[in-house]
């Protein structure tokens, strides 16, 4: 189609009935944006989310909600929402954040210069997400644009934002799309290591910027930080990083639920109001994902690669 947008944004969804309003919000109020449109991918949602889509469709005429049934995972359903696009410039943000009023601005304008590019963040309270006029005015437009960091050679160790991030179609598609098999973690680092040792250099755009809420309570940063280090070893050893990766090459990370748990007891000697338990849990669970990780190493287990699951789906 000779009027399809150049410049496409996609928003994988689980269950974010109760968070996407906002980041659509934001979406619908962007500043000297090119056209563009928006994917939203339903990934076996349960709460309502095309109801919150329709309810926005007047707003956003170029809004669209794709469903991806088939697997769990934010990577068969990014993968899903890059095969459903239709630009060539590709934006990615999650449902529970919230980007500037300049961020399709920014990220498709670096596409011009670069082929890859990772975002800037500010982690906010739950509490700041009240309204999107309390996010912009009272953070992100506070905060300081900075100018577009090269990476003028690779990296030991290569990180991709996959909720903050920008990407040429045509680089995603050279090496694949997303690994769908990573279903709890690291599905976003495996693609950037792919993606680096195909040529294509991972930059960082400071005015790319968005909010992300913090995690609530020590319960969901256990889980998530026990997910990304059980996820990281395997990482490692499909892409033979252990030597660089920043967890792993020194060995200590062996102590870390000790010294989790010695932190655990010296917190609470503290006032309550100086207690950091979502901290002591975030570095328990990834300590012993870290192990669990490295016991399904040993035993031998792993999972066949699905990178690209999603994308021919999605084109359909």
């Amino acid at each position: 189609m000779s009027n399809a947008p150049t410049v496409s944004v996609v928003i994988p969804c689980h269950d974010a009935a109760g968070t996407l309003a906002l980041q659509l919000a934001a979406l619908s109020r962007q500043d000297a944006a090119p056209d563009f449109e928006i994917v939203v991918v339903d990934n076996r949602s349960r709460d309502g989310l095309a109801a919150v889509v329709q309810r926005w469709a007047a707003e956003l005429p170029r809004l669209r909600l794709v469903s991806a049934p088939r697997l769990p995972g934010a990577a068969y359903a990014r993968n899903v929402g890059i095969g459903a696009s239709t630009g060539e410039r590709l934006l990615f943000c999650d449902a529970d954040d919230v980007v500037a009023r300049d961020w399709v601005r920014e990220g498709a304008a670096v596409l011009e210069q670069v082929a890859v590019v990772n975002g800037d963040d500010v982690t906010l309270p739950f509490a700041a997400f009240t309204c999107l006029d309390s996010v912009w005015d009272g953070h992100l437009d506070r905060r300081p644009r900075g100018e577009l960091e090269r990476i003028s050679e690779p990296v030991p160790y290569p990180i991709l934002l996959g909720g903050n991030f920008a990407s040429r179609r045509e680089t995603l598609l050279s090496v694949g799309g997303f690994d769908a098999a990573m279903i709890d973690a690291n599905e976003d680092n495996d693609l950037a290591v792919r993606l680096q040792r195909s040529g294509a250099l991972i930059h960082r755009s400071h005015a790319m910027l968005i909010a992300q809420r913090s995690r609530a309570g020590a319960k969901a940063s256990f889980r998530r930080a026990f997910r990304a280090g059980r996820g990281h070893v395997a990482l490692a050893a499909t892409h033979d990083l252990r030597r660089d990766s920043p967890s792993l090459s020194r060995g200590t990370w062996r102590l870390d639920p000790l010294r989790a748990s010695g932190a655990a007891a010296k917190m609470a000697t503290r006032p309550r109001d100086q207690r950091d338990w979502p901290a002591v849990a975030t570095r328990l669970g990834a300590g012993l994902g870290l192990w669990l990780g490295e016991v399904d190493r040993w035993r031998g287990r792993s999972q066949e690669p699905a990178i690209g699951a999603g994308i021919e789906e999605g084109q359909t």
